[in-house]
């Protein structure tokens, strides 16, 4: 996201998202359940402590939980012992998670993620070629002061 407000507010931020399919999004008799990578999420969450995965359901009707990356770290740590990978379950995420449409609109724009840091910004751009983001969403918002 790129702010530049002449003599009211001049920011640029990067929020890092890791996107997830449920593993078993074909299936509607149980509830979804996704794979997440302990050392992706560590790698992530370096970058951008207030990354977020968004874990999308079921495939023919793709509902999106935002779930606050540090969480999947917690749910990891509980476990107290030695995974590389672990699945989670609806039920462990949907009281720490948001919609997407929540975290979009109030968050993103409060500013209340993202991270001002260049190197970050420079791997949400797409420019840090150790990482080949999709960009899902750009913002730019610009004012020219009247002359």
């Amino acid at each position: 996201m790129t702010i530049n407000l002449p003599k009211r507010l001049v920011l640029q931020t990067g929020h890092l998202v890791q996107i997830k399919q449920a593993a078993n999004r074909e299936d509607i008799r149980e509830s979804p359940k996704w794979l997440v990578d302990r050392s992706q999420l560590e790698k992530l969450l370096e970058a951008d402590s207030s990354a977020t995965y968004w874990l999308l359901q079921l495939h023919h009707a793709p509902k999106v939980l935002s779930v606050p990356a540090k969480y999947l770290l917690g749910l990891f740590d509980a476990r107290r012992r030695k995974q590389t990978t672990m699945t989670v379950v609806y039920d462990q995420v949907r009281s720490a998670s948001t919609t997407l449409g929540s975290e979009l609109v109030p968050l993103l724009m409060g500013l209340w993620v993202g991270v001002a840091d260049k190197e970050v910004v420079a791997i949400a751009q797409g420019m840090d070629s150790r990482h080949v983001p999709a960009r899902v969403i750009e913002l730019t918002l610009s004012f020219d002061e009247p002359r």
